[in-house]
């Protein structure tokens, strides 16, 4: 029991695992645009350092997969990407107008 009261008390930090944003533009060439936003917004929220934040190469077997946080359920996916939040996204590019 005395083990038990010395031990320290790690305090875990939060971790986030951005899914792959998915391309719902007509083009698909925009799919390498939709996986340069998902590396950037990693990138960006590796810089914090209070976060724990998944690599790309854990999340990206995602982008194949038919998931949606609301049908899969966030725990679920975030449990298997091992991030305890999980952040999605879309890119959507349409033609400027005339």
């Amino acid at each position: 029991m005395v083990a038990a009261l010395t031990t320290p008390v790690i305090a875990k930090s939060p971790s986030v695992a951005v899914l792959p944003f998915l391309n719902f533009s007509a083009d698909p060439e925009n799919e390498f645009f939709a996986d340069g936003i998902t590396e950037d917004v990693i990138a960006q929220l590796a810089k914090i350092r209070s976060l724990k934040v998944i690599s790309h190469t854990s999340v990206m077997p995602f982008k194949k997969r038919e998931l949606s946080l609301r049908r899969s359920g966030a725990t679920a996916i975030g449990d298997s990407a091992r991030g305890k939040h999980p952040a999605s996204g879309r890119v959507e590019c349409g033609s400027s107008p005339s």
